[in-house]
C-alpha cells in the first residue's frame, strides 16, 4: 500500500487523504491493477526461487528487528568478508533515519518529487504495521484471506 499512496501523492493528488487513497488503492491493489502492476504475481514469481543458491528474500520487519544481522547476511550471500567497521558504516547509511535526511534516497527532499502541501513524505515514519492505521478491518480481512490463499507454500 505504502508504495502506491506514495506514488500517488507525489504526482499531485493531494487533494485526497490518506483514507481515501487507501479506500481507493485497496480496490486497485486487489485487482492488479496498480501502476506496479499486481503484487502477489511480482513476488510469488520471485518466491518460486527462494531455494535458489542467488536469490535472498529479505523483510523489512527482519531490518527493523537487526539491521546489522540483516547487512551480514547479505555480506555472507553475496561472498564478501568485510571488516566491522565497513559493516558498521552500512548499517548507519541504511538506517531509516539516515535515508529519510538523504536527499538520494528520500525523493520527497528532490524537486521533482517535492513534498506538496498534504502529501506524506516518500519516506514516511519507518515503522512495522503502520498499514493497520491505513486500512479498514475490511481491507486487512481481504488481504489476509487473499495472502493466505496465494502465499503458502
Amino acid at each position: 500500500m505504502l508504495l502506491c499512496h506514495i506514488t500517488t501523492t507525489h504526482w499531485g493528488l493531494n487533494y485526497l487523504n490518506i483514507m481515501e487513497i487507501g479506500m481507493t488503492f485497496s480496490r486497485d491493489f486487489f485487482s492488479g491493477e496498480v501502476v506496479e502492476g499486481d503484487w502477489f504475481e511480482h513476488v510469488l514469481g520471485w518466491w518460486k526461487h527462494k531455494d535458489d543458491k542467488n536469490i535472498l528474500f529479505l523483510k523489512y520487519e527482519d531490518m527493523k528487528k537487526d539491521l546489522q544481522k540483516v547487512v551480514m547476511k547479505v555480506s555472507e550471500f553475496i561472498g564478501y568478508d568485510v571488516e566491522p567497521t565497513v559493516i558498521d558504516t552500512v548499517v548507519e547509511k541504511s538506517s531509516f533515519d539516515y535515508m529519510k535526511a538523504n536527499p538520494a534516497t528520500n525523493f520527497s527532499r528532490n524537486s521533482i518529487f517535492a513534498r506538496r502541501e498534504g502529501c506524506e513524505p516518500f519516506i514516511r515514519k519507518g515503522i512495522v504495521g503502520d498499514w493497520k492505521n491505513i486500512f479498514s478491518n475490511d481491507q486487512s480481512d481481504r488481504m489476509d484471506r487473499k495472502y493466505e490463499s496465494l502465499m503458502t507454500d
